[in-house]
């Protein structure tokens, strides 16, 4: 599916133009397309094999495995109930993507084949520990469209978190800016200020906002700068308790200072060296108890550019934010 990148840069342009406080040149280098997910028709009557669409079941190969977990002692779902120890328990589908279908915005992304997203719906993790991995899944296919077929919902579901209703998607391409660009160090600025206004006239509101690449809509906090979740670096050196109140009564007397971070995220956003991309965004349903993340929340599927690059899907992470 093609799309027209001059208009949406022309828009941005105009947009540029009203805001004067801003570095034109600087904005263009940040910004990234991404395909808006609009929801379709719910439950429709028919659709075609391997459609992108969201909930229901996915339209797999015939070498597809369904997704499990291995609960741990102290997980527990989204009501603090300790989950069954002992037993593997199947991930929700969440979306399936036909990236045949959908337009090109990334080269890094294949041209074919087909994306499954899985998460633990009943547990909802929030994706703060390493241990939570296997809680969610990203899986990538490419087979000839006439090899799949409606996969088999395993064993082990909890009747009252099937995600049976589905809908389909249509893509609508925009282009994203990135949460603190902007710091909040110059929240009383008018550069601030009119990054903001900038913001909102790019990318028109709307609920729910699901969208493929792109700059993610965060409710909380940036995620493009995680640290290692999958524990492969070193840990960080433990700091004591005598070290962090000497650190504290320095700040008190004005002989310390905490670096300000959003200097440094500005640029690594210039020169895009922050590791962490958005895969999938996928906004709380209103239509749908089961898709509501957190309290109105979002659930975001998270890759690291080599990995994109690589297609190495298995290595995503996922982080939920709410109000």
């Amino acid at each position: 599916m093609e799309y027209s990148f001059e208009s949406l840069q022309a828009k941005l342009d105009q947009l540029l133009a009203e805001e004067p406080a801003l570095d034109a040149d600087k904005i263009k280098r940040i910004a990234r397309p991404s395909i808006r997910l609009l929801e379709g028709e719910r439950i429709p009557t028919s659709y075609s094999l391997g459609a992108s669409r969201m909930a229901g079941v996915p339209d797999v190969p015939a070498h597809f495995q369904w997704p499990y977990f291995e609960p741990q002692e102290g997980d527990t779902d989204c009501c603090g109930h300790d989950l069954p120890l002992g037993k593997p328990l199947p991930l929700d589908f969440i979306a399936q993507l036909d990236l045949a279908k959908l337009p090109r915005i990334d080269p890094a992304i294949p041209t074919t084949g087909w994306l499954y997203f899985f998460y633990d719906v009943k547990g909802q993790p929030w994706g703060m520990e390493p241990k939570e991995k296997d809680r969610f899944r990203v899986m990538y296919f490419d087979c000839p469209r006439d090899d799949l077929h409606p996969a088999t919902v395993p064993d082990g579901f909890d009747p009252d978190y099937v995600l049976s209703e589905h809908w389909s998607l249509e893509a609508e391409v925009e282009l994203t800016l990135p949460a603190e660009y902007v710091g909040y160090d110059e929240f009383d600025s008018p550069r601030f200020a009119a990054y903001e206004r900038l913001k909102e006239k790019l990318v028109p509101a709307g609920f729910p906002c699901n969208r493929f690449l792109g700059h993610a809509d965060v409710i909380q906090s940036p995620m493009d700068d995680l640290h290692d979740p999958f524990g492969e670096e070193d840990d960080d050196e433990e700091v004591s308790i005598e070290e962090a109140n000497a650190f504290l009564d320095s700040l008190m007397k004005g002989e310390a200072e905490i670096e300000n971070p959003y200097p440094k995220r500005s640029k690594a956003l210039e020169e895009d060296t922050l590791p962490w991309r958005l895969l999938l965004q996928v906004d709380s349903d209103p239509n749908d108890g089961n898709f509501t993340w957190g309290s109105e929340g979002r659930i975001y599927f998270l890759i690291q550019k080599e990995d994109l690059i690589a297609r190495r899907f298995d290595r995503i992470w996922l982080e939920l934010q709410t109000t």
